[in-house]
């Protein structure tokens, strides 16, 4: 991931009353709207992610702290991402039915293809972001150190989500922005995690381009659609996973304690 080091006051109150309903979540997985980044297409959430301010990477920072912290130790997170979970595998599942068929060698000849972030959507940091001081910032000496001792949690929701794409016969794609560097660390982690199997993995250099990170994820798509890849579906905690494109459907993970532009 690529997360701003410092944060706005302006920023953390814009984006406080998003957060500060989080401990009451939504029962269930619904359509949501970011606006035309997502080029019209449709992405379902638990409605539980901050919004844009500024077209900036920002970290929601100590003032809201209490609320992340509710969201994230009780029960209502676990259910937003079971329910995301299960409304990806349910559409996905149909897709492919419809579209390629119902073993995994004609799901595998369709190039059916999901796309998966990996940063709050496979694996967890909270215990990173909240350890930090003033907490829910960024540092990224920290965060390296963190990357390096795979201290992340697992995500068994979307873990198994992860594991049952693979049993169904689709392409697994995990695109992230995190720093290619870190690249041996994440690789082990997620095994640890149970996380294996995937076709490509694709990080992002720190100084190759001006993209955002919305920019350069659907440019990696559009690599991927280029050599006959059909991506049914980009599962992803950020709108930026799932903008621009070259996509049929977005699940957009539960993340109250980061934006990325």
């Amino acid at each position: 991931m690529r997360r701003s080091v410092s944060f706005a006051l302006a920023s953390v109150l814009a984006s406080s009353m998003l957060v500060a309903g989080a401990s009451t979540a939504q029962a269930a997985a619904f359509p949501v709207n970011p606006g035309p980044v997502v080029d019209g297409r449709p992405i379902t959430g638990s409605g539980q992610n901050l919004p844009p301010i500024d077209e900036s990477t920002y970290n929601v920072g100590p003032y809201m702290a209490p609320q992340v912290e509710a969201y994230y130790t009780g029960k209502a997170i676990q259910q937003d991402r079971a329910d995301v979970a299960l409304a990806a595998w349910r559409w996905v599942r149909d897709w492919v039915r419809a579209n390629c068929g119902s073993t995994p060698e004609a799901v595998r000849a369709c190039r059916a293809t999901v796309v998966f972030d990996v940063d709050e959507t496979l694996l967890n940091s909270y215990t990173y972001s909240v350890a930090q001081d003033p907490q829910f910032t960024f540092n990224p000496t920290t965060w390296n150190e963190y990357v390096a001792a795979c201290d992340y949690a697992g995500i068994p929701q979307t873990r198994d989500l992860y594991n049952r794409f693979i049993k169904l016969g689709v392409y697994v794609a995990l695109v992230s922005a995190g720093s290619k560097d870190n690249k041996p660390f994440m690789v082990k982690c997620l095994r640890e995690h149970r996380i294996a199997g995937w076709d490509r993995y694709i990080m992002r250099g720190e100084a190759s381009d001006d993209l955002s990170d919305a920019e350069w994820k659907a440019l990696k798509r559009k690599g991927l659609v280029q050599k006959g890849h059909r991506i049914v579906a980009s599962v992803g905690d950020q709108v930026s996973d799932m903008s621009y494109g070259h996509l049929l459907h977005g699940f957009l993970m539960p993340n109250t304690m980061y934006y990325l532009h």
